[in-house]
């Protein structure tokens, strides 16, 4: 078997696993959610079973790296259709798209690891306490997302974010290193920033990645 005929099959297997994965984790919140509220192992039931859900997302883009289909699509539709996924999956948090005046055209991406790029970092600013991110489109591929959480501590340096195995939530540290790599795919980068309050990633696109007005 071929390179390329394996990981279409690896692929394929992923998405089998993911499907089974996940429908049992739904299947095992549900039920935990059934629980009584007095029950003092269901708030750290839930939110491990949450984990695992998320997890099984990470699967399938993670078995697709190398093998992303860019399309043609419009930057501001598809950053709005990603915020509002992440607005409903991460409740009470606001996600503000806002684009720069005159920005027009389309972009060559795939809208899927974009899409994940963005409930990624959307989910780690949930985290962080965050009550909203704003995601800023600006001209020549750059868009900005910063949200009001708590910030990083004195001391953490910020590249080490996008490092696999990397976490402050005691989670997969598997995020960030994720979104680099779809960046990386599409010839582009990710920058982290600290501020004084809370905190911004840019996510910076090749021009490559543009083209003019569909």
């Amino acid at each position: 078997m071929e390179s390329g005929e394996f990981q279409t099959f690896l692929s394929k297997v992923a998405s089998r696993l993911r499907h089974d994965l996940k429908g049992g984790l739904i299947s095992l919140k549900m039920g935990l959610e059934s629980l009584p509220d007095e029950e003092d192992l269901k708030p750290l039931l839930l939110e491990k079973s949450q984990e695992l859900v998320d997890l099984s997302d990470k699967l399938v883009l993670l078995l697709r790296m190398g093998q992303l289909a860019p399309q043609k699509v419009r930057p501001t539709s598809l950053f709005q259709q990603a915020a509002n996924q992440a607005q409903s999956l991460y409740p009470p948090l606001e996600v503000v798209v806002e684009a720069a005046e005159g920005l027009e055209g389309s972009w060559r991406v795939d809208p899927d690891a974009v899409t994940y790029a963005v409930l990624e970092i959307c989910q780690n600013s949930h985290l962080a306490g965050a009550k909203r991110v704003e995601v800023q489109l600006r001209p020549g591929g750059l868009v900005s997302l910063r949200n009001d959480g708590r910030g990083l501590e004195e001391g953490v340096d910020p590249d080490k974010l996008t490092h696999v195995g990397v976490s402050f939530w005691d989670r997969s540290g598997l995020g960030l290193a994720v979104v680099e790599r779809c960046m990386e795919e599409h010839s582009g980068k990710v920058e982290l920033e600290r501020g004084d309050t809370g905190f911004t990633i840019n996510l910076r696109f090749a021009d490559q990645n543009l083209e003019e007005t569909i």
